[in-house]
This record gives structure tokens, sequence and C-alpha cells, in this order.
């Protein structure tokens, strides 16, 4: 069966993407090509892993893409671009950002920094969302943001704690992290810091809890009651880590002894978990690192911003989110060959890219 056909079939009922991507608006005053057909091409692109808007125009002029978006020309790369600079982002999202008394509004003052969140799971992960960082803020406001949409869109029991880095580590995230209804673990890292410190010498004189984990022997410590500002009493968990790594060096394979260690502040909402749970949910946060930035900088161009204006950059950010999330879900739900180890996700991208030759095997995204 034509492979870009099962994923379409699949996004039409799971997401019901053809109407999502007809809803999706911009603000062209007199368009002459169809937003949908731009919405469609660009997601397309992500999904199909497209370097550029140029190599996106050239993608248009194949008989298949054109069969499948149901517009029979060219699309530029500066049409591309200028969409992207005046698409309505909240239609990507399909959440629109209000502002204390109800009303909506626009922010469009952006770095080209951002703030993701990526719900993680055993199989696979998901990106919920971006938010880019303002001018002059740092990326704990960004991630309020973030994490007040979140729960706006998704309700407070979509999830249950929020794993960060020790950027994060600060009272007043902490403490709006906690009103909005969610635990915090978070990395330990500032060694000069009063509960780092304190950490350190009440851990000294307790008998570690040991387990073995995927061939790895952890060794935790945890340190409740301490004081952190005006959070309240938060507890540490201590993990040493030791493992042995194979290598290969000079044509020969060598294995060498290798340790880490680890702090974790929990705040009061995880006291019912242990902390063999607290250390799990600490290195659930490099998933992001592992399942999305490495994944999005070396498959999806993250790094190639193909319009710098600040509407186009969060537009495209959105894009590429969902291309790449449309794509993994179908592939780890319905890829028997890649669940297998038969063939890679490089391998199921191209086997979309070549089903687009066989256009009459697929039916268009919308009729009329």
């Amino acid at each position: 069966m034509n492979r870009l056909r099962q994923f379409w079939q699949y996004t039409t009922k799971v997401f019901h993407l053809p109407a999502r991507l007809r809803a999706i608006r911009d603000r062209r005053s007199q368009p002459e090509i169809p937003t949908r057909v731009f919405s469609a091409s660009l997601l397309l692109g992500a999904v199909l892993r497209t370097a550029s808007l140029l190599q996106l125009q050239a993608h248009t002029q194949r008989r298949g893409w054109r069969h499948l978006v149901r517009w029979p020309q060219t699309v530029s790369d500066d049409a591309f671009g200028y969409v992207l600079e005046r698409y309505r982002s909240e239609d990507w999202r399909a959440v629109e950002i209000k502002d204390a008394t109800g009303q909506p509004h626009r922010v469009t003052e952006y770095y080209h920094r951002q703030v993701y969140a990526q719900i993680q799971g055993p199989d696979f992960s998901v990106i919920l969302d971006v938010e880019p960082i303002r001018p002059g803020a740092d990326e704990a406001a960004a991630a309020v943001r973030l994490l007040g949409r979140l729960r706006r869109l998704y309700g407070p029991r979509f999830f249950n704690v929020v794993s960060v880095d020790a950027w994060y580590v600060t009272g007043p995230f902490l403490r709006a992290v906690r009103k909005l209804g969610w635990g915090v673990v978070s990395v330990l890292k500032q060694e000069r810091s009063e509960i780092y410190q304190e950490t350190t010498g009440l851990s000294r004189e307790q008998t570690p809890q040991t387990l073995a984990v995927d061939g790895r022997q952890v060794a935790l410590r945890e340190v409740q009651e301490l004081r952190f500002g005006e959070v309240g009493p938060v507890r540490v968990v201590l993990a040493e880590e030791r493992w042995t790594q194979r290598r290969q060096q000079g044509g020969r394979y060598t294995r060498e002894e290798r340790q880490s260690q680890w702090r974790w502040v929990a705040t009061p909402e995880l006291d019912g978990y242990a902390a063999e749970v607290i250390w799990a949910m600490g290195h659930r946060r490099w998933g992001v690192e592992n399942h999305a930035f490495n994944e999005l900088t070396q498959h999806y161009h993250l790094t190639h911003c193909p319009r710098h204006e600040p509407v186009a950059i969060l537009a495209w950010l959105l894009i590429l989110v969902l291309g790449f999330n449309l794509f993994e879900l179908f592939v780890r739900l319905h890829g028997k060959r890649w669940r297998a180890g038969r063939e890679t996700l490089a391998e199921e991208a191209r086997q979309l890219d070549r089903a687009l030759e066989a256009w009459q095997e697929f039916q268009p995204l919308w009729s009329g």
C-alpha cells in the first residue's frame, strides 16, 4: 500500500488533519493562492524533512504534490516566506492567548530562542508546544507562559510533573509551576548555593539505596525538609551512577569504567514518590535533548531559519513540530518494519517521499 496514503489516512482519521489545515488563516488581503495550499505544503515539507523554502518550491513542481494539495502551479519560495510572515500563529496552536482582562492579544517581539515542552513516555514522546523567549527575558519566564497555555489547553491533569534543567531552580519559577497545579523535579548544579552545600553535609552519613537499572549500578540518597526561599520545604535526591562502556579505539574495542553524579530538587507535591521514582523523573528530562533537539537538528533542519521575521519564525517552528509529531506517531504506531528493526526513521521518510510519484494511489486532501 502507498505509504503516503497510509500516512494521510492515519492523520485524517485520528487528527482530522485536512479540516484543521483548511481552518488555518493568514493576514493577506487579496490572496491568489488559498492558505490551505501553503499550510498543506509546509506541513508536508516538514514531514519529508525539507531543508529550505527553495527546496520546498521544487517539491511543488511534482505531480503528486500538486495532486495532494490540489494546486496546479509551482509555489515560489518567496510566496512561502510571505505567507509565513502573515500566519495567525494561534491557528497552528489551536489556542488563543489572552491578557489579564480576557482580551486576545498578539506578541510580536521574539529572539531566535525558544522553550519547548515535551511529554515523555516510555515508548514515544510528543512536543506539546513552543514558546519564544522575549527580548530581555529569560528561559524561566518563557517556560511559565508556555506552561500556563498548556494548562488552559489541556487542564491540570494532563500531566503531573514538570522536569526541568538547572536553569529553572529559582523560587519564582517553582512557585509559579506549583500554583498551576504541578510538581517540579529540577536538576541541582549550583555548588555555591546554600541548599547544595546543606545537602552535601546531611547526606554524608546516610546509607545509600542501591539498584541496578539498564546495566548501571545506582546509589541513591535523599535529604528531606530543606528550606528553599519562599517555596517551602523541598527534598533533594542524590545519585551516584557507575557503568561499563564499550569504546572503539584504534581498530580495537575496549571497556572503560564510567561514573556520574546527579542531584534533583523535588517539590512537596512529590513527597509520596520514592527516591527511585524521582531519579527516573529527573533522567526523563534528557528526553527533550535526545528525542527532540537531536532529531530536529539532524533530520529536520531546526538550525536553519528560512525567514527571519518574528511571526514567520514562530509559524515555521509550529509547523516543524507538528510535522515531527505526526511522522513520529505514524511510524512508531504503524511502522511494522521500523518496530522490527528492519528500517530506520530516515528510510520511512524516504518512502513517504517516493510515494508522491505514485500519485494515482492517493486522494487529494480536500475536494473542490
